[in-house]
């Protein structure tokens, strides 16, 4: 190989490096301006995220403070213990009916037995 064409080849070979490098940094450049948008996708994400946050706290707080103010929850725990009351006595009058039957059905079975 003469002079001249070692130097055609390291020029052939200084460009193929230089086109590759180019395209390289075009293709990095690509993969930054995406990973820039994906950044700002995610950041508006976290905002709204803290924003639906502090928005529950503040519904949650809001509750509390409504069921701790309102004036109607007298009323309402008393209605419930009521409430439970005629639950608890339909209860046991509907076990008591049962033992009644019981025993009836037993009294009037032995004097048809013994009669």
């Amino acid at each position: 190989m003469e002079k001249d064409d070692i130097q055609q080849v390291k020029e052939i070979l200084k460009d193929s490096i230089e086109e590759i490098k180019s395209t390289l940094e075009n293709q990095f450049q690509i993969f930054k301006i995406q990973l820039d948008t994906i950044q700002k996708d995610v950041s508006k994400m976290n905002n709204q995220i803290e924003k639906n946050e502090t928005d529950i706290v503040n519904l949650k707080l809001d509750d509390k403070n409504h069921y701790i103010n309102c004036p109607q929850n007298a009323k309402i725990e008393l209605l419930q213990k009521e409430v439970n009351q005629v639950v608890t006595s339909k209860k046991f009058l509907i076990g008591t009916l049962s033992v009644y039957t019981l025993v009836i059905g037993l009294i009037v079975t032995l004097i048809k037995i013994f009669a």
